[in-house]
């Protein structure tokens, strides 16, 4: 069985840390944490107590503090390293907190700081002001914030972004989530402080999603999927085994048609050396499984894909060579 052993000790900063070890096939019970009183003063440092863990509720603990106050709940892997999971405002008689236990993690260490009253720094360029789903936002301060072990965070629309450092003190680059198009705002998250002002930004209309999908013996798969800023791909050749797939919205009704060489039907070069020790490009055996992408219209809701395999020389743009096509499965594609 999985047991956690957890404490709470002082932090620094006016911070107090929970710690929660995950022992693995050990049976210790845990060991329950007496409530403490708030230190006195204007502004209590947190005070946690009845820590605990389990598969269904990940950890959790109870944050006594000043009413009214934000905090926010740390993590980390090292205790020496912490990222932000969450703020939450105390309520007056305090609360519980949780969090997931990640799974490819044997322990990690939990800390709530606060109060929290200060703002993050505010945002002085987003570039280009108006995105669509996919895309990437370059997003700049005035003051040297950034660093290679980026521990800030981007708000947008109430979802937090994909962010990565490009080596600046002062930009920042986010990918544009998956939002409704419209006017939104984005805001900077650093750890241990309030968001930063809101900046205005929008969203624009995706064009495309990106498809990506598994093959093998057993037939295809979707692996993942999600908005693409890019242009749809082109059709395959003709004069090359093809999978061609179909595409219907919710209520069925037909929408495009595209294709992609056969991953494990294509000429398949291997570069190696000859007896010799000369390199040479020879013909190798095609793989047992493979993976491939596609791009397509942007369908709202849910839509549905049948993928074909099409033999050399059939013409995939009538009727008649589509009908000679055979079916290998059908997907459907959930938003």
């Amino acid at each position: 069985m999985n047991t956690t052993l957890s404490l709470a000790e002082p932090g620094r900063d006016g911070a107090l840390a929970c710690l929660a070890l995950m022992l693995l096939m050990l049976a210790v019970p845990v060991r329950p944490l007496s409530a403490q009183d708030p230190s006195p003063g204007d502004d209590p440092a947190p005070v946690l107590s009845d820590p605990s863990w389990s598969p269904e509720r990940g950890f959790s603990c109870r944050v006594t503090g000043k009413a009214g106050m934000i905090y926010e709940l740390q993590v980390s892997s090292d205790s020496e390293h912490w990222a932000t999971l969450s703020q939450f405002l105390l309520a007056e008689s305090g609360q519980e907190v949780r969090a997931p236990m990640a799974a490819n993690h044997e322990r990690l260490f939990y800390r709530v700081v606060g109060p929290v009253t200060e703002e993050s720094a505010a945002i002085s360029l987003l570039w280009p002001g108006s995105a669509s789903p996919g895309m990437p936002v370059r997003l700049s301060v005035r003051e040297s914030l950034f660093e290679e072990e980026l521990r800030a965070r981007v708000e947008v629309d109430g979802v937090f972004a994909d962010v990565r450092w490009l080596g600046s003190a002062t930009e920042i680059e986010f990918v544009t989530p998956l939002r409704p198009a419209g006017d939104v705002q984005v805001q900077l998250h650093e750890p241990g402080k309030l968001p930063g002002p809101p900046a205005a930004f929008r969203i624009l209309r995706t064009r495309h999603q990106h498809l990506i999908f598994s093959l093998n013996a057993d037939g295809v798969a979707l692996m993942r999927h999600g908005p693409y800023a890019g242009n749809r791909n082109l059709p395959a050749p003709p004069d090359v085994v093809r999978l061609s797939l179909d595409l219907f919205n919710d209520a069925g009704g037909y929408v495009a048609t595209t294709s992609v060489p056969h991953p494990m039907r294509s000429r398949f070069e291997v570069f190696g050396e000859d007896e010799k020790g000369v390199g040479a490009m020879h013909h190798g055996t095609a793989p047992d499984g493979d993976a491939f992408a596609v791009q397509v219209p942007n369908i709202p809701g849910a839509f549905r894909v049948r993928v074909y395999e099409a033999a050399p020389g059939l013409d995939l743009t009538t009727a008649a060579g589509r009908a000679k096509r055979e079916l290998l499965n059908e997907i459907v594609v959930n938003p």
